[in-house]
Order: C-alpha cells, then structure tokens, then sequence
C-alpha cells in the first residue's frame, strides 16, 4: 500500500497525488470491510464466547464503533470490523481518518523525496499523537464501562 502511495506521488503533483491515494484508501477500506460483511461470523462468535476477556473487548468494538475503528484502524486490522458488523459509512469514515495522516505522510514523501521536510515531521507527528491518542481514549471507555 505504502508503495503505491509513494509510486503516485512521484508521478502527479502533490494536490492530485493526495487525491488519488485519498480515493484509493476509500476503496481499499470499502474492499477489506465488504469481504469481512460477507463472512459469516458464527466462528468468530464461537472463539469470543471461549475467552470472555477478549470478548468484553469486542462488545466494546461494536458500542463504541466510530472510536474503535479509528484506534484500531491505527494498529491495521480491516475486514474484522465487517465481520463485527459495524454501520458501514461509521467504518469508513473513521478508518479513513485514522489512514490518512500515514498516507499524507508517504505522499509528501514521495513527492519531495526529502525526508527532511517539515510538513512530513508535522504530519508524522500528528500521526503519533492521533495512535496514542485512540488508543488511551478507547482504553478509558472500555475501563469505564467495566466499572458500570
């Protein structure tokens, strides 16, 4: 993936680059989250009720959709969230949101092949901060749900 972004990058400028890899992080989500809708989860379902801590994790998942995909999307899982049966459109909404930074990133990259650049640092950064951001913020509402 990272490949194609930077490949994109190097041959359209920068604004059109950002679209194109933009688009095509929409589609790849939208491919991975189909395949995992038409999965049947009766499996999945199986294992979660063998091991209640993992489960509590994934009941999490599902309430807290939006949060969850964009935290986990961070960490990189795809077609578990059509398996889980998360709304569509919250799905690719927040893993699209949670993708792009990364794939601004690798654009400016490719673009500039400076990895000197400030606007790369920043992006990267605001990166960083959104991983550990999710992460906290979806541990602290798994947390609270558990004192209820």
């Amino acid at each position: 993936y990272n490949a194609l972004v930077i490949v994109v990058s190097l041959i359209f400028p920068l604004p059109t680059a950002l679209a194109i890899n933009g688009v095509g992080t929409a589609i790849c989500l939208s491919v991975s989250y189909w395949i995992g809708r038409r999965t049947k989860t009766e499996s999945l379902e199986q294992k979660l009720a063998e091991h209640p801590k993992l489960q509590k994790y994934f009941s999490a998942t599902r309430e807290y959709g939006f949060v969850s995909c964009f935290a986990i999307h961070l960490i990189v899982l795809g077609i578990l969230f059509g398996m889980l049966r998360i709304d569509f459109w919250t799905y690719l909404a927040s893993s699209w949101l949670a993708i792009i930074p990364g794939m601004v990133c690798f654009t400016i990259a490719g673009a500039e092949l400076n990895l000197r650049s400030p606007l790369f640092w920043l992006v990267l950064a605001i990166d960083g901060v959104l991983i550990l951001f999710g992460i906290l913020y979806t541990k602290k509402k798994i947390l609270k749900r558990q004192e209820s």
